[in-house]
């Protein structure tokens, strides 16, 4: 909104499906899923700029040749939390029921590291080197205040599931 006639000026970006969204002082994170494909999720950095915001400073994906970097398990994102540290990005998602962790480059880009994966995952959409109960249908997703911790609500398991961070 802006100061002064309190208009809100919109941005043109187009994302099919936005899930989510985080905002840091460096811009904006957009969780999105693919109209045409659901498969084709991408978590986005929107960098902040003097004239607004990059839509083309970073991007992780299910689709390396759209988004130019791979991410496993990011079908279907519903959630997005960020760590107090601003170094890393955690994703949930319904559709692989996983929890991912993103680093942060200094630029703002996201990158994959590694995923946790519902135990009950069909074999055939298993991605993750990992697998915890509790994350299926994964729909929410926090960081402790202290950073220590990452708590994911997963709607099928009606659980809240505790990851520690390293």
């Amino acid at each position: 909104m802006g100061a002064a006639s309190g208009a809100c000026q919109p941005t043109p970006f187009v994302f099919d499906h936005g899930r989510a969204m985080v905002a840091t002082p460096r811009g904006v994170y957009v969780a999105v899923e693919g109209s045409v494909d659901p498969r084709n999720s991408a978590v986005a950095f929107l960098a902040a700029g003097p004239t607004g915001l990059d839509p083309d400073a970073g991007c992780v994906g299910t689709d390396a040749g759209r988004c130019g970097a791979f991410a496993a398990a990011l079908r279907g994102p519903q959630g997005l939390a960020l760590s107090p540290d601003g170094k890393n990005l955690y994703v949930v998602t319904a559709d692989d029921d996983a929890v991912l962790t993103l680093s942060l480059g200094a630029d703002g880009a996201p990158r994959f590291v590694s995923c946790v994966q519902s135990m009950d995952a069909p074999s055939a959409r298993r991605e993750c080197a990992a697998f915890a109960p509790g994350l299926n249908a994964a729909q929410g997703v926090v960081v402790s205040p202290d950073g220590r911790f990452v708590y994911v609500a997963a709607e099928a398991s009606r659980a809240i599931s505790v990851f520690s961070r390293r």
